[in-house]
């Protein structure tokens, strides 16, 4: 899991961004909007600084929240 793999070799930078908003309590879409915004953060602040195996989940974990928003379209 990417989080675990960032908690392993304390990539801190983007455990702090996202961190606050997960996991997900009620599964309400303010919690996912809140951690599709982390996400996308991590993505522009951070993602040039990524191993890009770890870029290709952060992107693959955005899409899946990103869908979810949607109702699971697209």
């Amino acid at each position: 899991m990417l989080l675990h793999d960032w908690c392993d070799r304390r990539a801190l930078a983007p455990l702090t961004i996202v961190l606050p908003h997960y996991p997900l309590f009620n599964g309400l879409a303010d919690e996912v909007v809140e951690l599709t915004k982390a996400l996308k953060t991590v993505r522009a602040q951070l993602g040039s600084t990524l191993p890009a195996s770890e870029f290709d989940r952060l992107v693959k974990l955005l899409h899946q929240a990103e869908a979810a928003l949607d109702g699971g379209k697209g």
